[in-house]
């Protein structure tokens, strides 16, 4: 079965940018079948090369960002120009990462 990963980022010490941290901790608490999570911390660009490892067929990048949204809310990243949400994923070509 082709796995898909769940890449958080943030940090845990630096108040709501933790809640991807949190989430983290709580899937590897109560796995889900078929995923496998990936801490990205602070600084997830070190550990792209795990993603890429495992050949995922999908990946999903959570991130705290002040957005306007109440407490708790959410919504997909706005994208950039080149259709890629975060900055850290246009130092890799889109061949090296799953669509």
């Amino acid at each position: 079965m082709k796995r898909r990963v769940l890449l958080t980022v943030g940090n845990g010490l630096m108040g709501d940018d933790g809640a991807a941290v949190w989430l983290a901790h709580l899937v590897k608490e109560a796995p889900l079948e078929g995923w496998e999570v990936i801490e990205g911390g602070s600084a997830p660009e070190n550990v792209l090369h795990r993603v890429r490892e495992l050949t995922p067929q999908r990946v999903l990048v959570v991130d705290s960002a002040e957005m306007g949204l109440p407490a708790g809310g959410g919504a997909p990243h706005p994208s950039r120009p080149s259709g890629r949400p975060l900055p850290i994923l246009d130092a890799h070509p889109a061949a090296e990462l799953p669509a």
